[in-house]
Parts: structure tokens; C-alpha cells; sequence
């Protein structure tokens, strides 16, 4: 694998806040008692969440707009504009457009170039860390490019229905900007993993009347059944990945985990072994934020001058479906 490092991040989320006491009341009202769940087991305090409430359609936020403004943070972080792109990978589950492609719209005021190739790509809350796996065997196959921007990032907090706890009650808004550049370090992936169980495939919908009945059958909102994360079989896989490289929980610096519930994030540590200082955790600043949630992790781990380049680090993350996706680079 050629040499290829996470140049740098951005993040932007709306201005907008809730506490975690909204959701807990607004839950009272339906007869629900959710406060142990929403704080002790997912691990809520603070959600940032668009309100469009009272704006002019140009001043109205969506999934579109948080990518655009996450995407510049970006350029202006690391000097580059559009033209020293030459791929764009957008991470969506719920894009503002189904045509053409989110990608062409933000290819287009972004600027980039028209040499530079640009696609939507969807694995629900996997898509991110699914698109940063096929920017870097991108650029293993093709040594044209120098450099893939990678945006994730969804305005999610329209989409559950408001009687269901583990999402109306979870989900957050935010957009998260990355840029993966050649390098002659040995920053690189070392290794990638999936573990898929769709026999959950049928527990959440959205739209969820689906897209033939969007037109004439007002069902459209999300609901979720319960399912099963598979936390022993996600501990096996992340073990057996570091035993295949030759490394340990020692060795890893940072372990960028979904931050949809922290209490999963606890399971892995106790089975694991891993210290608690080493999964940065961000549910409680963000909320839940779909593609983008590993990824506020490592901006929280980059962020605070404890992660270095070359350091290892751990990524998993979970699709509804149920989709799970590993990876481990050296940063």
C-alpha cells in the first residue's frame, strides 16, 4: 500500500443546541421513562440540530450546506481550494437530492476541477469510514491521484419519528470534512475488515413507506426495532485484526469507535483491555451523528496533541442492517 495520509479535518455543525432534559421530557409525555437510557446507556448531554424555523429558503440549512461549509473550514485549514482535488467522495444516508448525485452539486461550488471525479456513496452510518476504505485503494490503483476529498455528514434529525427514543432521542446534525494526500511517511490503511448481518436488514426504513409510495403515502418518517450490535463478535474482529498485524491494545493509540452508544463503547473496553483514555468519546458533545460519528472522535483525539503522526489508529463503526466496518491506519 502506498503511502497516503489523513491530511487534516474539519467539522461544522448548526449553531442550534438541545439539551438532553428536552428529549427526556418530551418522552415523559408519551408515558416514557428514558432518562437511564438517553444519558447512562447512549450517553446524551448536548445536540447540535438544524432549525430552519423562520428562515428564507437561501439561509435554510441541510445535509448539502453542513458538507459545503465543512469542506471549506477544510480548504482554508490547509490552503487548498478546489483545484488540488482530484476526487470527491460524499458519505450520505439520507442525501438532499437522489438526482443528480449530492456529489455534482458540491463538485460544483466547491469549484473542483473537471478532471476530478465525484460520486455519492451510501452504507448508512458506515459510508464515511466505507468511503476513506475505497479513497485509499483509490490511490493504491491510481498514482494520478495526489488528492481525495472525503465529506460525510447528513441532517438526520428530521428523520425519526418523534416517538422513538433510541433516534429521535439520539440523532444529532453535523458535517465532517477530510482530505487523504500522498505523503513519503508511513502514514497508510494497514488493514480493513466488514462484518454484515442482514437478517436485521428489515428493523429500520427510511423512507419508510419506500421510495415507490413516497409520492402518494405520507408514512415516511423512520422507526427502529430493537437490534442486536453483536458487541462479542465486534470485539473478536477487532482482536483478530491486531493479532493478524502483529499488535496489541498497547500499540493502538486512539480506537475511534461509533459513538451511537456509549455504553458499546464500554463493552469493548472491558473486553479488550483497552484504557478509557483511549476511545475519545464525543456522543455527549454532538449527539449521535451517523457517517461522521468516528470521525468527531478522531478530530476530539487530533484535537487535543495527544495523537501524533504515526501513531496506530483503530477504527469501527455500525450501519443499520446491520453493516459493521474495522479499519487500521498508521496516522
Amino acid at each position: 500500500m502506498r503511502n497516503v495520509q489523513i491530511k487534516d479535518i474539519a467539522i461544522y455543525h448548526p449553531e442550534k443546541t438541545e439539551e438532553v432534559t428536552t428529549f427526556i421530557k418530551h418522552f415523559e409525555k408519551q408515558g416514557k421513562d428514558t432518562k437511564d437510557l438517553l444519558t447512562k446507556v447512549c450517553g446524551r448531554k448536548n445536540y447540535y440540530v438544524i432549525d430552519n424555523e423562520g428562515k428564507l429558503p437561501d439561509e435554510r440549512e441541510n445535509s448539502i450546506t453542513m458538507k459545503i461549509k465543512a469542506a471549506k473550514m477544510l480548504f482554508a485549514k490547509c490552503q487548498l481550494s478546489g483545484e488540488d482535488i482530484d476526487a470527491l467522495i460524499v458519505a450520505t444516508q439520507a442525501p438532499e437530492h437522489l438526482v443528480p448525485p449530492d456529489s455534482l452539486v458540491i463538485h460544483n461550488e466547491l469549484n473542483l476541477k473537471s478532471e476530478a471525479f465525484a460520486y455519492d456513496i451510501n452504507s448508512n452510518c458506515a459510508s464515511m469510514l466505507t468511503a476513506l476504505e475505497q479513497g485509499y485503494y483509490y490511490m493504491e490503483m491510481k498514482p494520478s491521484l495526489n488528492r481525495i476529498l472525503i465529506i460525510g455528514g447528513d441532517y438526520l434529525t428530521y428523520i425519526p419519528k418523534h416517538d422513538q427514543e433510541m433516534i429521535y432521542g439520539c440523532f444529532g446534525d453535523s458535517a465532517c470534512a477530510i482530505i487523504l494526500e500522498r505523503t513519503t511517511d508511513g502514514s497508510r490503511l494497514i488493514d480493513s475488515d466488514h462484518y454484515l448481518n442482514s437478517d436485521f436488514a428489515k428493523k429500520s426504513f427510511f423512507p419508510n413507506c419506500g421510495m415507490s409510495n413516497i409520492m402518494t403515502d405520507h408514512n415516511i418518517q423512520a422507526e427502529s426495532l430493537p437490534v442486536n450490535p453483536e458487541m462479542p463478535i465486534v470485539a473478536k474482529k477487532i482482536k483478530a485484526m491486531l493479532d493478524r498485524n502483529h499488535l496489541s491494545v498497547s500499540d493502538i493509540h486512539s480506537f475511534c469507535f461509533s459513538q451511537y452508544v456509549h455504553a458499546n463503547i464500554k463493552l469493548l473496553e472491558d473486553a479488550l483491555s483497552i484504557p478509557d483514555e483511549k476511545c475519545p468519546y464525543v456522543g455527549d458533545v454532538y449527539a449521535y451523528t451517523g457517517p461522521t460519528s468516528p470521525f468527531l472522535a478522531l478530530s476530539k483525539a487530533i484535537e487535543s496533541g495527544t495523537l501524533k503522526r504515526g501513531d496506530y489508529i483503530y477504527f469501527w463503526t455500525i450501519g443499520n442492517g446491520t453493516q459493521h466496518i474495522f479499519m487500521l491506519i498508521k496516522y
